[in-house]
């Protein structure tokens, strides 16, 4: 969780002070959206390279070195006065910061096995309010090389945490596979993280675009004094700290069953949002109720993705890589795209309308990633009638010894021919 915020700290910190830093080599925000492509690059790097790095060397040791090299780019950074140099530092940092972010979410899920789905949410929630601390820092100081020194001290610290915690690769809840699982594995293909991978793509660009220029739209369109641009970002992460914390503790009671509906919701509720700021352009009450209610539902919907991939698929290496990618292309991507709608067509809000639109073309892929599932334990959701779904699946009972997932007395007859564990609903 510590690693997860070193990723926090930078994705928002590049964004919040990439005014300032983009005047240090003599461009405006709008006019630098290449860096954007450039830590894109990296984070391409980063991620197929993650499979092949936490499939050879311990991921303890991987997630220490990232954080100790992230120190000495954090606190060169006000000092770049040189475009190619910035770019190569996006690219360091993107490329860092894909290998941590894997590496976080995997070391998770190897600890907590099928359970990892409200944990992968506490990472998120980590990811979340490391966030936070840096519009507070900005409003503390606003100077640059002390933001980032404050910055570099918290990564300075995580990295110290980080060797000293144990380590999940020794002391993970995962154990030998089940036949059925077995069974699962000469099946096993990428589909469904493909189709989540889509997903994390486009809500997590949707989300880092309103992010990453709110403070410029504001600035821009006068809605709000220009004062309030980091008081809009803080507002924005305590909602979405908020909204996590609450979907963890939903997550810790969904089913197979329950997931797709409540993420269905949560979607809605994030483009609703926007629309509200959309329909009012003008109303600065507005403005703010639509970034904290669209922070409070963007929020949990990326622990959601991973909770429903773990539930799809047998995650592994591959598995979260091609995930990280898709996160980190949508860091990347979209927020170029959306720049690029800004400058040529749309004005500010081109935020706003790439964010509503990334978080209603999700709705489609959720109901349709299901269905590419090999595990026979999962039913399609919302796409099969619970009567239907019963005559097409034959009950699964545990059948293994105490030293696979979970024995027998974890299986509860819910009277209704499914058999439960640990979240997971066997029809």
């Amino acid at each position: 969780m510590f690693a997860m915020g070193v990723c926090g700290f930078i994705i928002v910190a590049l964004g919040t002070t990439l005014s300032e830093i983009a005047a240090n080599v003599g461009y405006s925000a709008y006019d630098i959206g290449t860096v954007f492509m450039a830590r894109g690059m990296g984070c391409i790097t980063g991620t197929m390279a993650s499979s092949v790095l936490y499939a050879h060397y311990n991921g303890k040791h991987m997630l220490s070195v990232t954080s100790t090299v992230t120190v000495v780019i954090l606190l060169w950074m006000p000092y770049c006065a040189d475009y190619y140099l910035l770019h190569m530092a996006y690219f360091a940092l993107g490329m860092i910061t894909s290998v941590t972010e894997t590496g976080s979410q995997l070391m998770m899920i190897k600890f907590h096995g099928p359970e990892a789905g409200p944990w992968c949410g506490a990472n998120s929630m980590a990811f979340c309010i490391s966030g936070i601390l840096v519009p507070a820092v900005e409003m503390l100081t606003p100077d640059l090389n002390t933001q980032y020194t404050c910055y570099a001290a918290f990564v300075g610290f995580s990295a110290l945490w980080v060797i000293a915690c144990p380590d999940p690769e020794k002391n993970g809840r995962i154990l030998s596979q089940t036949v059925d699982e077995e069974k699962n594995n000469e099946n096993q293909h990428y589909n469904v993280e493909i189709l989540i991978s889509l997903m994390i793509f486009l809500m997590i660009g949707g989300g880092e675009s309103i992010l990453f220029y709110i403070k410029i739209y504001v600035n821009d369109t006068g809605i709000l004094p220009p004062e309030d641009g980091s008081e809009i970002i803080l507002m924005f992460f305590i909602a979405v700290t908020v909204g996590k914390v609450l979907g963890i503790a939903d997550q810790a009671y969904l089913t197979n069953e329950t997931i797709v509906m409540h993420f269905f919701v949560l979607l809605m509720g994030s483009a609703v949002s926007l629309g509200a700021i959309w329909y009012f352009p003008d109303d600065a009450n507005m403005l703010w109720l639509g970034i904290i209610g669209f922070g409070f539902c963007q929020g949990p919907a990326i622990a959601y993705c991973f909770d429903l991939c773990n539930r799809l698929a047998l995650c592994s290496e591959v598995s979260i890589s091609i995930l990280m990618l898709g996160m980190n292309l949508g860091v990347s991507v979209v927020p170029y795209c959306a720049s690029l709608l800004w400058s040529a067509y749309m004005g500010p809000l081109a935020i706003i309308n790439v964010g509503m639109i990334t978080m209603l073309a999700c709705i489609p892929v959720l109901f349709v990633a299901p269905r590419f599932s090999y595990l026979k334990s999962i039913p399609y959701f919302g796409l099969v009638s619970h009567t239907t779904a019963q005559s097409q699946y034959t009950p699964i009972k545990n059948t293994s010894s105490e030293s696979d997932y979970g024995t027998a007395s974890n299986y509860d007859d819910n009277g209704d021919g499914s058999y439960q564990q640990g979240g997971r609903v066997s029809l």
